[in-house]
């Protein structure tokens, strides 16, 4: 079936190819056809052999669209007269009662014909059509308006359209046309009340009864958002500076770390069991506290060390310890006090001291994070410097120039 669909479509390219060669040979005599009228121009390709020369040419054509003739675009113009007497009203009756904006177009679809419009009351209507005030009289009041049409490819082919319309105030049903009466109404007595000390609003509005009120002032809900706000700042900032001491207690207890198992490692070498030298760590520390100051690992280990005499196991007393201070490393610590005191102290030496090492290395890994985010915060002052540098450069030089 392919092979056939391909045969097919190779047949039909071959004829096709026959009857280009055909028609190329021979010589066109077939006059071409102009684009219709207010068409576009075209260009038609050709080989062109001249006398008894062999040779073929290419040579473009390019062939404007037709025009009217005289006749023609007088047809023509009849033909926009009949158009703009149909579309000029709009949504309005007729051209003798016009409450709503007309439609003056500037051209005619499917016409080269261009039209420029002038009133004679610009004070009521645009050139576009649009009624431009509400003040008219209500017996209306007549307008005059003139359509020069031109055709676009020779203008001083001209006609003029001419119509006289009369236009009414608009009507508005409803509240909307009862709100302009009022506004009327309102503008009236404001006019006849000029040198009394109040304007008295009306009252009756066509036999019915007028109410005025403020409107709703809705800046008490805007004290009311302030007065919220206010109240949450305190709460915000209070949390705020919880979460910043938190921060500053996990900051200090990561950088004792080191030094705490430093000197862990270094009693229990000594030959100190590890609840001995739990409690002379606890000593030193409260001993130097007024130099040192607040140290909260150092706390948690008074602690721990106030559970081991009020009881509590010592292996359990450790486990505590690395869940009150809710740092990984502290957690770890603990584990592995508690694991060696089950399984046996042996080997415990080994471990503590591969701990002290990673736990310097973390420290010295967390200065150099820290000197890094110091030297990222002076940037802002940095860039500030400069401007000010470039500010006492640059202006200068331009009052000097």
């Amino acid at each position: 079936m392919i092979h056939k669909l391909a045969l097919i479509f190779f047949g039909a390219a071959l004829l096709c190819l026959v009857i280009d060669f055909a028609s190329s040979r021979k010589a066109v005599k077939t006059p071409i056809v102009r684009s219709d009228y207010n068409g576009m121009s075209k260009t038609e390709d050709f080989l062109v052999k001249i006398g008894k020369s062999s040779e073929r040419l290419p040579f473009s054509v390019s062939v404007s669209a037709r025009e009217y003739d005289d006749t023609e675009i007088k047809e023509v113009f009849h033909e926009c007269v009949q158009i703009l007497d149909e579309s000029i009203c709009g949504e309005n009756e007729s051209v003798d009662y016009i409450t709503k904006d007309m439609k003056l177009p500037e051209n005619i679809e499917g016409y080269p014909i261009r039209i420029n419009w002038t009133l004679d009351r610009y004070d009521l209507m645009d050139g576009s059509g649009k009624i431009k005030t509400e003040n008219i009289d209500e017996n209306g009041e007549l307008i005059n308006l003139q359509g020069f049409m031109h055709y676009e490819n020779d203008k001083e082919q001209q006609a003029v359209y001419n119509v006289t319309v009369r236009v009414y105030p608009k009507k508005e049903g409803g509240l909307s046309g009862k709100l302009s009466k009022l506004k009327k109404a309102v503008a009236q007595a404001d006019e006849n009340e000029k040198t009394t000390k109040e304007l008295v609003l009306p009252s009756k509005l066509d036999g019915e009864s007028v109410n005025y009120y403020r409107p709703f002032d809705t800046r008490g809900f805007a004290m009311i958002g302030m007065a919220a706000v206010l109240f949450m700042i305190p709460f915000l900032l209070s949390k705020e500076k919880v979460k910043e001491k938190d921060k500053k207690k996990r900051e200090q207890m990561r950088m004792d770390y080191p030094e705490i198992v430093s000197k862990f490692t270094l009693l229990t070498g000594a030959g100190l069991t590890a609840k001995n030298a739990w409690r002379r760590i606890v000593s030193d520390y409260e001993a130097n506290k007024k130099r040192t100051g607040l140290r909260y690992a150092y706390e948690e280990m008074r602690t721990t060390c106030n559970e081991m005499l009020s009881g509590v196991p010592e292996i359990r007393s450790y486990e505590n310890f690395g869940q009150r201070c809710e740092e990984p490393l502290y957690l770890k610590f603990g584990a592995l006090l508690s694991q060696n005191l089950r399984k046996g102290t042996k080997g415990m030496g080994i471990l503590l001291k591969a701990e002290a090492v990673t736990a310097f290395e973390e420290r010295k890994a967390n200065a150099k994070r820290k000197g890094e985010e110091a030297g990222t915060k002076l940037l802002a002052p940095m860039f500030l410097m400069l401007s000010v540098v470039l500010i006492m450069v640059i202006v200068p030089a331009f009052m000097s120039m």
